[in-house]
């Protein structure tokens, strides 16, 4: 028998082979087919920005992103074995597409914080569409647990809260499409929010008191957050329903970790009552744990307390419903930011003089309050010249200490006292007052504070000389 092929198994030199045809494969990723990758644009939400209030920021788009194959040569081999047709059944040949519905305008569960609308993110699992050509019979068969899993809507909410205030969950079940209470607390809608956190959000009390009653853990139900990082707590806080406060701290076996729990800024419930000015709420707070003292010291990522948030805010009933439910007020009107400053400070700076008014009244210690000093010295009264209520702040200052001669006199890191400081500052009216009141007025006009700093006569102008000169002659008198 003649032999046709040589031994390495290749054909011999003249020998005739017949290559079968290979059906195409469509839109199949290689090098010379390669896929293009689609990023959608970021949509915009509204939300709890910077400071504590909200502002729009971008939000990136599901993390997977979009395939779609883009070489048209559809009709060249790509392979020289044949491949079997796939039924929609995703893999690395027949990649799936990710379509993510449009996110609907909310408005009503939107505490973002406050009551702004925002998209809501559509559920976490998405439909899964295959993008390959050739899809013709089956299709996917969608995962129960996770496509067919209940959801709340815009429109169960209301009846289902209504189904609960009226003690009837198994109404609420049916509503809702659930079989049991466990299931019923822990559903949300789209946002993330339980049925829990839309009474927080309507201030509704009884359906909160109900449903941590049949819950098996309420404390785990109500420090549940949803997508913007806040449990029910918190939204009832920042809308300022206090029995929806005192309901779920009643409702719980540690409410004083659940008033500590923070959200992705470190601000608890207490910050955002504060922030907003609700007096009521903050007393529910305060007077629903344990410890109000740790509750009210305690600080967010720019080591603020609530009682500084309550005061750069100009909020005074806030300021003394925080002051007036903790046991030492003075130490807490004491405690210091990062950058050293005062809750009193900052209350000057702003030109607040009710808020000021309000710490004088609730601390121990006025005196030693007004002499604490900020991290490059300065005093309130100091803060006060650079106010555009200079004259009353520092009035206000000096009604409330019993040695006003000392504060004047008091320097900061610069070696400037609060006269020579709002020389410089050029705050005229500042410094005759705080000349007006000063008894020493030789050594305010003549006195050098430190080696490196001239004395204030030195730093005047000749007009500005003079007037003092001629105040001066006139209390000699």
């Amino acid at each position: 028998m003649k032999r046709t092929r040589s031994p390495d198994n290749r054909p011999l030199l003249g020998q005739i082979i017949k290559i079968e045809e290979v059906p195409p494969l469509i839109s199949i990723p290689n090098e010379v087919n390669s896929p293009r990758i689609l990023q959608r644009e970021p949509t915009q939400v509204s939300g709890f920005g910077n400071g504590i209030a909200g502002h729009s920021q971008p939000a990136l788009n599901p993390s997977v992103n979009q395939l779609l194959f883009t070489n048209r040569r559809v009709n060249s081999p790509t392979r020289v074995q044949q491949a079997p047709l796939l039924n929609s059944i995703p893999n690395a040949i027949n990649p799936p597409l990710m379509t993510q519905r449009e996110p609907a305008q909310v408005s009503e569960l939107c505490v973002g914080i406050v009551r702004q609308s925002q998209p809501a993110p559509n559920p976490i699992v998405d439909q899964l569409v295959s993008t390959n050509v050739r899809l013709s019979s089956l299709p996917i068969s969608p995962t129960k647990n996770i496509i067919n899993q209940p959801r709340l809507t815009d429109q169960m909410l209301p009846a289902a809260i209504e189904a609960i205030s009226n003690d009837d969950l198994e109404t609420a079940m049916q509503i809702v499409g659930v079989k049991s209470i466990e299931e019923l607390v822990y559903l949300t809608e789209g946002r993330g929010n339980t049925l829990l956190a839309y009474a927080a959000q309507l201030g509704r009390a009884k359906p909160i008191k109900i449903l941590l009653s049949k819950v098996l853990d309420p404390q785990q139900l109500i420090q549940k957050k949803n997508n913007n990082g806040y449990t029910a707590l918190i939204i009832a806080a920042s809308l300022g329903y206090a029995k929806a406060i005192t309901a779920m701290l009643k409702g719980v076996d540690n409410p004083q970790q659940l008033a500590e729990q923070i959200d992705t800024k470190g601000a608890t419930a207490l910050h955002y009552a504060a922030v907003y000015g609700h007096a009521g709420a903050i007393m529910a707070m305060l007077k629903g744990v344990g410890n109000p003292q740790q509750l009210a010291e305690q600080i967010d990522t720019k080591r603020a307390t609530a009682l500084l948030h309550a005061v750069k805010n100009g909020h005074e009933a806030a300021t003394t419903a925080i002051l007036s439910n903790v046991p030492n007020p003075q130490q807490l009107a004491e405690q210091q930011t990062t950058f050293g400053s005062l809750a009193l400070s900052a209350a000057a700076s702003r030109g607040h003089v009710g808020v000021i008014t309000s710490i004088f009244s609730r601390v121990s210690n006025p005196q030693q309050l007004a002499e604490q000093q900020s991290i490059n010295g300065s005093t309130a009264l100091m803060y006060a010249v650079n106010s555009s209520a200079s004259t009353l702040i520092i009035t206000k200052i000096f009604e409330s200490v019993v040695d006003t001669e000392k504060l004047i006199f008091q320097v900061h890191n610069e070696g400037l006292n609060s006269f020579t400081h709002a020389l410089k500052k050029g705050n005229m009216e500042a410094a005759l007052l705080l000349f007006d009141l000063a008894k020493n007025k030789t050594a305010l006009l003549l006195r050098k504070n430190s080696p490196n700093q001239p004395a204030a006569i030195q730093i005047m102008t000749p007009d500005i000389l003079e007037i003092f000169l001629n105040k001066y002659n006139e209390n000699k008198e």
